[in-house]
């Protein structure tokens, strides 16, 4: 499980994830070794956002 943290409409909450992502944010941890945040911007001083412009 992923907890959300401050989500949409400020609301905490819990998402399920597949064997096969968990796997691969492991993978990730691993090579990447984030500090903070699990996705860092490109700074490397903030987080990045889910949000996407179409």
């Amino acid at each position: 499980m992923l907890h959300v943290k401050d989500g949409k409409g400020k609301k905490d909450r819990y998402v399920p994830l597949s064997d096969l992502l968990i796997r691969g944010i492991k993978t990730y941890l691993e090579a990447e070794q984030p500090l903070e945040w699990l996705f860092n911007s490109k700074r490397g001083t903030d987080h990045r956002s889910c949000r996407r412009r179409l």
